[in-house]
């Protein structure tokens, strides 16, 4: 994928900004830097067994879906509360 260099800087920023966050819901960024030839921005991260992000934002996606199918179908949803019936 061919990136303006901008947009190299913009990346390597938040790598930069990744490497020194530390959170339990944050994916830890261990090492990075540009290739020789400048082509390639490389970064190591920890490993993620439970699958790819694609694949967890779509689970997130379909619950929230499910859920608020759910919701819907039994009358709950927003109210002034932020619970109730509609």
């Amino acid at each position: 994928m061919n990136v303006t260099p901008q947009q190299k800087v913009k990346i390597m920023g938040e790598i930069t900004i990744l490497e020194q966050v530390k959170h339990q819901n944050i994916m830890d960024i261990f090492h990075s830097w540009e290739t020789e030839d400048g082509e390639y921005v490389v970064f190591i991260t920890e490993i993620m067994s439970s699958g790819t992000l694609k694949e967890f934002v779509t689970i997130c996606i379909t619950n929230a879906l499910v859920l608020f199918a759910k919701r819907k179908k039994f009358g709950y949803g927003p109210s002034n509360n932020g619970y109730g019936k509609y």
